[in-house]
């Protein structure tokens, strides 16, 4: 996945979630629930000791 997508996603994914806490019948919590799941997939990955170097 390209950094540009990541980034769309993961923006989308934060605003389901807080426009549901706002408006509770807009969404349904599996929708929420994966939301979650892609905010949580799309974090950006850590750098490793190895390629530091």
């Amino acid at each position: 996945m390209d950094e540009t997508q990541r980034k769309s996603d993961r923006k989308s994914a934060k605003k389901i979630i807080k426009l549901a806490k706002e408006h509770k019948g807009w969404y349904t919590k599996e929708d929420v629930k994966y939301a979650k799941l892609i905010k949580k997939r799309t974090k950006k990955p850590k750098k490793s000791d190895n390629e530091h170097t």
